[in-house]
């Protein structure tokens, strides 16, 4: 009677989970979205064993390695590779036909589906159980969540194989998962609760590397929130001399801290410098975004958000974080410069007038004044912050006046021969916006060595 009885319960079994179930059929209408509500997994043909053992009365363990089809918003197969381990058999109560149940110590296993709306690859593990189990697969098994049992067999044609001997394990489980989603929308990571219920028989003498059973696994309507990702810059904080160029790296993470590759990463640059820019994260999560800075001290914010559908827009869900920089001025050097004259900034406009003198020493002392007519406008250097002289070009800056606002303002020339008409040139730069360039008509620039 038992013999004929554990035959008859590993049939049950094998056809409830190795698809004879109508809850393997994936609805028509469900639609195909990044998020894996609604997921099914089921197991076809042989699940291959890894290795096991049972001991019903200490620790009964499994490895194994199911394949099988993935029904509802990801269709398409899946493999699945993990270990699961069952406690001593007392004390919970009977499940299924009467066997006694043991706890689930632990499942964890790594899978992937593959399916033409995108490709899920995660983990999982074992969590407490719920206060009402997520939707059951088998309707007519109920035992509590977390709980299995293994059983032993010995001269039975089970599922198949003839004179069979060996040990069958069932088991049921809450597990939560880690997925990644790639699909053409970008790459989405997601976290939540998944169910699974699995039973095996091993054989001996009928076979040695696969068992014979079915497995489901069941994404329910719980804890699917999307993790957001963890967004960092480095460095957080830095300071460059001015018009040098500025390099930020962004890592992306899933909230569980693993890298995130080929997310599009979005940077804006708000502040002193205007710009914006993108790459794509590599295996361990990071790229870099290079700008150049701007002429003149100040100071910028620079923002980045993984943009994880590829839309351009920062949405609900994606992480942006900042990071500052400081620009300043060179330090200065030794030296000493004078010019004056006239430059014509475009053809057919006025001549703009300047003169100039500056000589760093102990104290670094300048002047310099900006006449242009044809804008009517007046520039007055009050006193010179930082000298820089290099070779034929020499960069000064200070405070002034642009028609009396006051301003900061920065002056390039370059020495480039004798006489400096035709040849030298002068630039000024002004934090009001003002600004003039061109090569000398008249005069003459002095960068002495």
């Amino acid at each position: 009677m038992k013999t004929a009885r554990l035959a008859g319960v590993l049939l049950v079994l094998a056809f409830l989970l190795s698809g004879g179930s109508a809850t393997g059929v994936a609805r028509a209408d469900t639609p195909a979205a990044p998020t894996l509500q609604g997921e099914l997994l089921a197991t076809t043909g042989e699940l291959f064993d890894r290795g096991a053992s049972c001991n019903p009365s200490g620790t009964t363990s499994q490895a194994f390695h199911w394949t099988g089809v993935a029904t509802g918003p990801y269709t398409g197969t899946f493999v699945e590779d993990g270990t699961l381990t069952i406690g001593p058999q007392t004390g919970i109560g009977a499940g299924r036909f009467g066997f006694q149940l043991g706890p689930v110590l632990s499942f964890d296993a790594t899978f992937t589906i593959d399916s033409p709306t995108g490709t899920v690859t995660g983990s999982k593990h074992l969590i407490a159980p719920l206060g009402s189990s997520p939707f059951p697969l088998v309707q007519d098994a109920r035992y509590a969540d977390n709980t299995g049992m293994c059983t032993t067999f010995s001269g039975l044609s089970v599922l198949g194989l003839d004179n069979a001997s060996g040990f069958a394990i069932d088991a049921r489980g809450v597990l939560h998962y880690d997925a990644t989603i790639t699909s053409p929308a970008g790459v989405t990571a997601y976290h939540g609760l998944s169910f699974v219920e699995a039973v095996e028989a091993t054989s001996v003498s009928g076979i040695s590397s696969a068992g014979t059973g079915g497995a489901k696994e069941v994404f329910p309507l719980s804890d699917l929130t999307p993790a957001a990702p963890v967004v960092t810059l480095s460095p957080p904080a830095a300071t460059n001399p001015v018009g040098t160029t500025h390099t930020v790296t962004a890592t992306v993470l899933t909230a569980g801290l693993a890298p995130l590759a080929g997310v599009s990463v979005r940077f804006s640059v708000e502040g002193s410098s205007s710009a914006t820019g993108s790459c794509t994260t590599d295996a361990t999560g990071r790229c870099s975004f290079t700008y150049l800075g701007p002429q003149l001290p100040g100071a910028d914010t620079i923002l980045a958000f993984a943009d994880l559908n590829g839309n351009g827009s920062l949405d609900p869900g994606e992480t942006e974080a900042s990071a500052t920089k400081a620009w300043v001025e060179p330090a200065s050097t030794p030296g000493q410069v004078t010019g004056g004259g006239q430059i014509v900034p475009a053809v057919g406009t006025n001549e703009v007038s300047f003169g100039f003198e500056a000589k760093s020493g102990l104290k670094l002392l300048a002047t310099c004044t900006t006449v242009d007519a044809r804008l009517d406008v007046h520039v007055k250097c009050l006193d010179a912050t930082a000298l820089v002289q290099t070779g034929t070009h020499a960069t000064l800056f200070g405070h002034g006046t642009v028609d009396g606002t006051p301003t900061t303002y920065r002056i390039d020339v370059d020495d480039l021969g004798e006489p400096g008409a035709g040849r030298d040139t002068f630039q000024l730069q002004t934090a009001t916006g003002y600004s003039v360039v061109g090569v000398l008509a008249r005069g003459n620039v002095q960068i002495h060595q």
